[in-house]
């Protein structure tokens, strides 16, 4: 393109106000017009928007007399312009004020990402059993795959939320601190504590998910994930790694913990050469040079990479005869049916149980009788279960639906907590359902989602809920 000299200072300033008008372009895209679109959408997006620039340029600099092409650049202009002012007026931080009258229910549906499973009928909504003298009274913290949290009573009264400053955010899973601020996570994207108010008070961009652990000093245990390479008997293959991060109470990177090394044993080549095999598909392929261009994470959460999906972390904080001492770590791998105990300064499991008795299971802790209980999904079964097992002599000492029934399942997610009373509070996740079981199997509480679509019969899920007693100081704020 030949440019006449004197028209070189013009061309230059309309080549830097096509640059910034093309950023703004790009940021809109990305904020606010296609947030939750496939990367290769975005970035057939962006080839167009570049293409328009490029257009735009041209016909400014040869300063064109002909109608159409002025009328042209005038549209495109005006889109352009127009673009980063509702996507910072319009885009995800303005979720609660452009819903605010709207009912929750209603801002849920807008939300791609929110997560629905289907269930057989949606007329059971909130509390429909509630026996106050053999439940544990209390107050309910829950995640549900959307960008809140929930706090409610145990009549299911809506007593209070936490709202991450954008959209497109998934939060499953928090700790409220004594004084209502609350630790959280958005999958694959932060961990960050937030206010009363939802105000971010510290933020670190590690890619946080499914669980994190609060140590006595206040340092936070969470997991994370990276896009990485590691060897498998000298071969080299690309997975979604799973690590623990550990984090000052400021949100400050302390130190990691690697978890594949104390596991790679426990895979074979069968379950690894794939991975190469799947990852040259074409529409694999595709995706993979879509997030280098656009500078997203290489590896998401593409489940063929994800052969680990760590979904648990909780640190001894006592020495558990047989088990692991002080500063073990209990972790879930479910990809290999897994539970067990990593010593940090060996690097290795000193303790290991599951293959071949669980699948896919979800959320173990360490009771005060040194036992540990578990929530196993059964997805190679179709039912799930709440197993207690003596980790001594790694023995099933009680569990719930031993009998196989289907009602109570869910392929994904689900949790068990006991409570002071030895009461077990279990969250069936993809039912939408919590409820409180007593030892001899009685439900004494329970709880649905109220977040139901009707017209497809879907019910929101609830990741995990937990009871708990609140302060003081908390209860001053909901009164």
């Amino acid at each position: 393109m030949k440019i006449n000299r004197r028209k070189s200072p013009f061309a230059l300033v309309i080549a830097i106000g096509c640059l910034l008008l093309f950023i703004f372009g790009r940021r809109a895209i990305n904020r606010y017009y296609m947030p939750h679109s496939l990367s290769e959408i975005r970035v057939a997006c962006k080839i167009i928007l570049l293409i328009a620039t490029v257009i735009l340029f041209w016909l400014l600099v040869k300063r064109s007399k002909k109608t159409m092409p002025i009328v042209c650049s005038v549209l495109y202009l005006l889109f352009i312009v127009i673009a980063p002012f509702v996507a910072m007026t319009k885009g995800p931080s303005a979720i609660k004020e452009d819903n605010a009258e709207k009912s929750l229910i209603e801002v849920l549906r807008t939300l791609p990402y929110v997560g629905w499973a289907p269930v057989k009928n949606t007329e059971d909504v909130s509390v429909t059993v509630y026996d106050p003298d053999l439940a544990f009274n209390g107050y309910n913290l829950y995640g549900a795959r959307d960008p809140y949290m929930y706090l409610i009573d145990m009549e299911g009264n809506l007593l209070h939320t936490w709202r991450s400053d954008l959209k497109d955010d998934l939060v499953v899973l928090g700790q409220m601190l004594d004084n209502g601020d609350l630790l959280t996570f958005a999958i694959d994207k932060r961990f960050m504590k937030l206010d009363w108010d939802s105000n971010v008070l510290w933020e670190n961009n590690l890619r946080a998910h499914h669980d994190f652990y609060v140590a006595e000093n206040g340092d936070i245990y969470t997991l994370a994930r990276k896009d990485s390479v590691v060897f498998y008997k000298g071969m080299p293959f690309p997975i979604l790694e799973d690590f623990i991060a550990v984090l000052s109470p400021e949100g400050r990177l302390l130190k990691t913990f690697n978890i594949y090394k104390s596991v790679e044993d426990e895979y074979s080549l069968r379950e690894i050469v794939p991975i190469y095999k799947k990852i040259l598909k074409p529409k694999n392929l595709i995706q993979l040079i879509s997030r280098k261009i656009t500078g997203d994470h290489l590896f998401k959460r593409d489940r063929f990479l994800d052969i680990m999906h760590t979904n648990t972390v909780e640190l001894l904080n006592r020495d558990i005869p047989g088990v692991g001492d002080k500063g073990g770590i209990l972790l879930s791998i479910r990809e290999i049916d897994l539970i067990g105990v990593l010593d940090t300064d060996k690097n290795q499991l000193v303790w290991k149980w599951g293959p071949g008795h669980i699948s896919k299971q979800h959320r173990p802790t360490v009771l005060d009788n040194n036992n540990i209980l578990l929530f196993d999904n059964g997805r190679n079964k179709g039912f799930s279960r709440i197993l207690e097992i003596d980790p001594a002599d790694k023995k099933i000492v009680w569990n719930y639906n031993s009998d196989g029934s289907k009602d109570f399942y869910t392929s994904k997610s689900g949790s068990c907590q006991q409570l002071p009373n030895n009461n077990i509070l279990i969250s069936q996740s993809h039912a939408g359902r919590v409820f409180e079981l007593t030892r001899d199997g009685k439900v004494v509480w329970e709880y649905y989602n109220p977040h139901v679509n009707e017209e497809t019969s879907k019910r929101e899920v609830i990741y995990v809920m937990e009871r708990l007693a609140l302060p003081e100081k908390v209860l001053e704020k909901i009164q």
